[in-house]
């Protein structure tokens, strides 16, 4: 099975720790909020 976690983690802290490095995140008050990655303007409008 591919994507299954054998060990979960228990702790939001665990959580952020598990996540790739260079994800925008942070834990506040116990809860994880992500960010979208910030968008370069001009790579959009010379599209």
């Amino acid at each position: 099975m591919k994507g299954v976690l054998t060990n979960p983690p228990r702790t939001i802290m665990e959580l952020y720790k598990m996540l790739p490095e260079g994800t925008i995140a942070e834990v506040i008050d116990g809860a994880l909020y992500m960010s979208p990655a910030p968008v370069n303007i001009f790579t959009s409008l010379f599209q």
